[in-house]
């Protein structure tokens, strides 16, 4: 059997009704099936995540591969991904996604007609209402183009060559969701390394998954705690794990006065629900950049 073009590599962590609905979308494309494998890679689960995989497997033509990797963290299992997909691309998605009938099949167009190295889609959140999530800055317009230093595309809807991602090392593995520590960053720090090898970056936005978060990350305290490892993800991206002490030093005093100035704002000013909201999260963000200087975290 002929190896196929796209790999979509799927990671997943306790998560198995939502991996239910993401594997429908994705044996349900309007694609050829022998174009298309699908990798799940079960980030140590103790759910029924490997009996769904198994059910998903019966009465359909898609070729869906299993593989657990006890390692925790995002990046690791996205490495492993890679390492066991056998498509010149690999697609990424997220476990909380559903790719819409037509994705895969404008994805191919799309690599086949640029010569983009990476190619990333939108992503909608239909928790609003079916709304663009614009405040994650995932909707770069309604034109294909090639994309500019400062722009990145998201990790849940990310094509890439495979042989790219082995080439300059996968995702490092200090960055990305890790169980219930929620950091980030590890796709931005990818696309920066390939730029800055000279390779391009296409987005496509006629190539969509709808995002469908759980209830529990809809919750503010859910929110909030995404804002702290946020922050520490800022830090660690910027200045690595083991960062100089003149970095700490600065990271840690503008973190400090920045959260007491969010602070004073929402406590002296008259502001809405939403905007006080905005001012806790950037509160908890400086905080996990503080943390992160001072390594606590």
């Amino acid at each position: 059997m002929d190896d196929p073009i796209i790999s979509v590599v799927v990671c997943t962590w306790n998560r198995c009704e939502l991996l239910r609905r993401c594997l429908t979308s994705l044996c349900k494309q309007t694609i050829n099936p022998s174009n298309y494998e699908v990798v799940v890679v079960d980030n140590n689960s103790t759910d029924e995540t490997p009996s769904v995989v198994r059910e998903m497997t019966v009465g359909t033509p898609v070729k869906i591969l299993y593989v657990r990797e006890t390692r925790q963290g995002l990046s690791i299992a996205r490495n492993r991904g890679v390492e066991i997909s056998r498509g010149e691309y690999v697609w990424f998605v997220d476990d909380d996604a559903v790719a819409r009938p037509d994705a895969l099949q404008l994805l191919f167009r799309a690599l086949k007609e640029t010569t983009a190295d990476i190619i990333g889609g939108r992503v909608v959140d239909v928790s609003n209402g079916g709304k663009q999530g614009a405040d994650l800055g995932l909707n770069l317009g309604c034109e294909r183009r090639f994309m500019v230093n400062g722009e990145y595309v998201w990790g849940g809807n990310m094509a890439i060559r495979r042989s790219l991602v082995q080439q300059i090392g996968g995702f490092r593995e200090d960055l990305g969701c890790s169980g219930s520590k929620r950091l980030v960053g590890e796709d931005t720090e990818m696309c920066d390394r390939i730029r800055k090898a000279g390779n391009t970056i296409c987005w496509e936005p006629s190539v969509i998954v709808d995002h469908c978060p759980s209830e529990e990350r809809l919750r503010c305290t859910a929110r909030v705690k995404a804002a702290f490892f946020y922050g520490v993800a800022q830090v660690r991206q910027r200045f690595g794990v083991n960062a100089r002490l003149g970095n700490r030093c600065y990271v840690a005093a503008s973190s400090f006065i920045a959260m007491l100035l969010y602070f004073l704002c929402c406590v002296l000013t008259v502001c809405s629900r939403g905007r006080c909201i905005k001012c806790v999260m950037h509160i908890f963000r400086c905080f996990g950049k503080l943390a992160a200087a001072l390594g606590i975290y």
